[in-house]
C-alpha cells in the first residue's frame, strides 16, 4: 500500500527517507499522544491525505540495504547499529529510550529502543514490564508504556515474516473479515454483534465489545466503499480466540481494497 497522508506530512517524510541511501526500512506509524482512538483514526486516514488532530511519530525498527531484498546477509545487530549509525546514535547510547532522528513540526521519526539481553532476561524485562502496567494494558520498558516487547535473535539474518522474532504481548492482535454484523436495541440499551473470521487461520470470532455507535457505523460505511472489511480484533494470548475477550479495536483499511479505485495525485 502507498501512503497518501497530509501533504505536509508526506513531504517531511519523504524528504528525510530520500536521504538516507539504497535501503529498506521497517518503520510503524503511530499518532501522538498514543491512544486507541487515535490510532484507529490514523489507520483510517493512511491513503487519503487528511489532517489529523494530533502529531505522527514514525518509529523505525530495521534498515535492509536494497541488495540484500530477498538475499538478507547482514545479521540483525549489524543492521541495528547502521540504523543507528543513520542516525546519529549507537546501541549504547540508544539503550532504552527511543531516539529522535528527526523533529519537522508536528511529525517526528525515532529509531527504536534496543538492549541486548539473554531469553531468561527478557522475559523478566516483560513480567515486571507487564506487573508496573496492567492497570493500563501496557507494558512498561524503561519507563515507557508500550503494547509489548519484540525479540530478534541477534545473528539472524533478514527474512519474511516472523520467523527469527517473538513478540511478548498480554493481548494479541488478528485481522479479521467481518462477515455478518447486528444491533439489538433492548429498549434501556442499544447492543451491537459482529462475526468474523481470522484472515490467516480462518478461525471465526464472535466480538460483543469494544463495539461504539461510531465504530459501527463505520462498518457500515466500509461496506458501502470497500469490497470487504477488515476489523482488527485484540484478545487475551489464548490459543482459542473466542475464549480471549476478543476486542473491536478499529478497521484495517490499509488491508482493504476500494470497490473504485482512487488515483493519488502526484507530489
Amino acid at each position: 500500500n502507498e501512503l497518501s497522508l497530509e501533504p505536509r506530512v508526506q513531504s517531511a517524510l519523504i524528504c528525510h527517507f530520500q536521504k538516507q541511501g539504497d535501503n529498506l526500512f521497517e518503520a510503524e506509524l503511530e499518532p501522538t499522544p498514543w491512544s486507541e482512538n487515535g490510532k484507529t483514526k490514523l489507520n483510517a486516514n493512511l491513503n487519503n491525505g487528511a489532517a489529523l488532530p494530533f502529531d505522527i511519530r514514525v518509529v523505525v525498527h530495521d534498515i535492509l540495504p536494497f541488495s540484500e531484498i530477498n538475499a538478507g546477509a547482514t545479521p540483525a545487530l549489524g543492521r541495528y547499529k547502521k540504523l543507528c549509525g543513520l542516525a546519529g546514535t549507537s546501541l549504547e547510547e540508544n539503550g532504552g529510550k527511543p531516539h529522535v532522528w528527526a523533529n519537522d513540526g508536528n511529525v517526528t521519526i525515532c529509531v527504536s529502543p534496543c538492549v541486548l539481553a539473554s531469553p531468561a532476561e527478557a522475559a523478566k524485562l516483560f513480567n515486571q514490564g507487564w506487573a508496573q502496567g496492567k492497570p493500563e494494558k501496557r507494558v512498561y520498558f524503561d519507563g515507557e508504556p508500550y503494547e509489548g516487547l519484540v525479540a530478534i535473535d541477534p545473528n539472524s539474518q533478514h527474512k519474511g515474516g516472523r520467523s527469527n522474532k517473538w513478540k511478548f504481548k498480554p493481548f494479541h492482535s488478528v485481522d479479521a473479515k467481518i462477515t455478518s454484523h447486528s444491533c439489538r436495541n433492548t429498549g434501556k440499551v442499544i447492543t451491537y454483534t459482529v462475526e468474523a473470521v481470522d484472515t490467516k487461520t480462518g478461525e471465526p470470532v464472535r466480538v460483543f465489545t469494544g463495539i461504539s455507535p461510531e465504530l459501527y457505523a463505520e462498518i457500515l460505511g466500509a461496506e458501502q466503499n470497500y469490497k470487504e472489511t477488515i476489523g482488527e480484533i485484540e484478545a487475551l494470548a489464548l490459543k482459542d480466540l473466542n475464549h480471549g475477550n476478543p476486542t473491536l479495536k478499529g478497521i484495517r483499511y490499509d488491508k482493504m481494497e476500494p470497490k473504485v479505485k482512487v488515483e493519488q495525485p502526484c507530489m
